[in-house]
């Protein structure tokens, strides 16, 4: 049996991937960024996790879904996530979610300090590609960076939204 090729994607087929999740999911610009900073912390960690040409569609996968769920109030189910992205059924989705969990060592938090380094890196990474803030910007009324949700926890490290008006 031959094996399986896998090319190397380029940018358009990445972001086609990303957006059609985003769209159908309904996920906010914050979870692109939350997105981008997981899988950081994910090849960090883990040896012989790398992105390439095979791993790269359930990384980012999985890590839309992590950021969906850390950040939105109410998130899909898994079987949501599964209807969404087809490619990937309901068992795998659970096998995809509970391994990156685990890799991560449970740590889905982010700092503000952090959530800021990573969204100003993107937009500026956009504006140096020539296609604008893109996705960090797509729909009305949304912004990327809401200062005023942020609030510090204990060490000053940790962070939590609360959204527009948060104490």
């Amino acid at each position: 049996m031959v094996p399986r090729e896998y090319p190397v994607p380029d940018v358009q087929t990445v972001v086609t991937f990303i957006e059609n999740i985003w769209h159908k999911a309904r996920l906010t610009p914050q979870s692109l960024v939350i997105c981008l900073v997981y899988v950081d912390r994910l090849e960090a960690r883990s040896e012989g996790v790398l992105l390439h040409a095979r791993s790269w569609r359930p990384i980012i996968f999985a890590s839309l879904l992590l950021a969906s769920k850390v950040w939105h109030d109410i998130s899909y189910w898994n079987s949501d996530f599964s209807s969404i992205c087809p490619m990937f059924n309901l068992r795998n989705v659970n096998r995809m979610e509970r391994a990156y969990l685990q890799l991560l060592q449970y740590n889905t938090i982010i700092s503000s300090s952090q959530y800021a380094q990573y969204y100003f890196s993107l937009r500026h990474a956009a504006k140096q590609a020539g296609g604008g803030e893109g996705l960090l910007h797509m729909r009305k009324g949304q912004d990327p960076y809401p200062l005023e949700g942020w609030r510090r926890l204990g060490d000053g490290d940790s962070a939590v939204y609360e959204g527009p008006g948060g104490d």
